[in-house]
């Protein structure tokens, strides 16, 4: 219970994929691991996985021994993190490994014109990109990524004056949108933090889909799409693909 749920799968995830080289190589695995393992587990993702991961992996594989009772095979194993340097420096070299780039408001600008806004789920699409990357927003803080996720609904969004009284969405004062985050990545104990909005894009997409969702009813998630299911996080990506594909 000391680790999120969402970095205890993290870990998680790192055993599965040494026990799976292990299994591929035939290689019985057993723990504590070898650092000649963690050696040759990290030379055969060098460019499967992103230098971040396997950090990350890494850090889960030593995390999950110390919960299990073994010493930590990666604290002060040298030869471990020669090994994650030399597959950091592959990666910047090596152009076949994907970059992903990040998606911003100038981008958002240019597939303007590709976005549907003839429907409610098209100006949903559009409402939630903006939001998400004008807001900073994590994808599981604004669309329904897993089960953990907390989903963010009407009544977590307000609009607002420069004084910070709410207001109608559509009430000439308003000059930013902010959203009540209940729980966040960084926010396990649920404290909640106010995310403030002011892009006039931004506003106007919210505005613009929530006239379509005139009926709408405050505990209903923000992100409806027409058949009365929230957005999901596969179905955020898929859409964004296409829009890129497009422009």
């Amino acid at each position: 219970m000391s680790l999120a749920p969402s970095t205890f799968n993290s870990y998680r995830a790192a055993l599965k994929s040494l026990d799976c080289f292990c299994r591929e190589h035939n290689i019985e695995l057993t723990l504590p691991v070898t650092t000649d393992l963690l050696c040759l587990w990290v030379t055969r993702n060098a460019l499967r996985l992103s230098h971040s991961s396997i950090r990350t992996y890494l850090h889960g594989i030593g995390t999950m021994h110390t919960l299990l009772g073994h010493p930590n095979p990666v604290d002060g194993a040298d030869l471990v993190w020669r090994a994650y340097l030399g597959a950091k420096r592959v990666q910047d070299g090596e152009t076949t490994v994907e970059k992903r780039l990040p998606i911003t408001v100038e981008l958002l600008l240019q597939l303007e014109r590709w976005q549907n806004v003839d429907s409610s789920d098209g100006r949903m699409q559009r409402a939630a990109m903006w939001l998400g990357t004008c807001g900073l927003l994590r994808s599981g803080e604004f669309v329904l990524r897993d089960k953990d996720s907390v989903l963010l609904k009407r009544c977590n969004l307000s609009f607002r004056n420069e004084e910070g009284h709410e207001r109608g969405m559509n009430d000439k004062t308003v000059t930013y949108m902010q959203v009540r985050l209940d729980r966040s990545k960084t926010d396990q104990q649920q404290a909640g933090v106010n995310v403030v909005v002011s892009h006039p894009t931004a506003l106007q997409t919210m505005r613009s889909y929530l006239a379509y969702r005139s009926k709408q009813t405050e505990t209903e998630a923000l992100f409806l799409s027409q058949n009365g299911k929230p957005l999901t996080y596969n179905e955020l990506m898929q859409r964004t693909r296409a829009l890129l594909l497009a422009a």
